[in-house]
């Protein structure tokens, strides 16, 4: 089974939402995780495969150093400190989506390439959110999990904690 991820940034309680997505794993027992490495939820259930020796496929958007800049060092050290450490895990295997988000643009076409990346195996992919609602001028977790939705697997939502 691979298990598609995506969720809010910024989490009131980030160690909660971590435990709610370990045990989420612990659940569905993946092969295979597929996501990018946002701060937030991105990170912590990468953290949490980690832990469980699940690999990880991760999709950024423009290069990696640039990534870590826009998507996770706003959130401070603590996160920048978490995306080093898994873009540097050889269990982690990094594509990437060349551009910037361009009103959502970019963020969507790495969506797409998480979902042809999760559905090439050939195996059962269900998808887990943390609070995928659609926010005004689009939302990138909505999106990816109305593909998940249009593909047939199913999407387990998590709220944000």
């Amino acid at each position: 089974m691979i298990i598609v991820y995506a969720g809010r940034r910024t989490l009131a309680d980030p160690g909660r939402t971590a435990r709610a997505l370990g045990r989420f794993l612990d659940h569905h027992r993946p092969r295979l995780v597929v996501g990018s490495a946002a701060a937030g939820t991105d990170l912590l259930l990468l953290e949490e495969a980690g832990r469980r020796e699940v690999p990880a496929h991760v999709v950024l958007l423009g290069d990696a150093a640039r990534f870590r800049e826009v998507s996770v060092a706003d959130l401070g050290a603590e996160w920048t400190g978490r995306y080093d450490r898994i873009v540097a895990d050889p269990s982690v295997t990094l594509s990437f989506v060349p551009g910037t988000d361009d009103g959502g643009i970019g963020h969507r076409a790495v969506n797409d390439l998480i979902v042809a990346v999760a559905g090439e195996a050939g195996e059962r992919v269900e998808a887990v959110v943390v609070q995928s609602r659609d926010l005004p001028g689009g939302e990138v977790t909505g999106h990816l999990a109305r593909s998940c939705r249009e593909r047939g697997w199913p999407v387990t939502e998590l709220p944000a904690c």
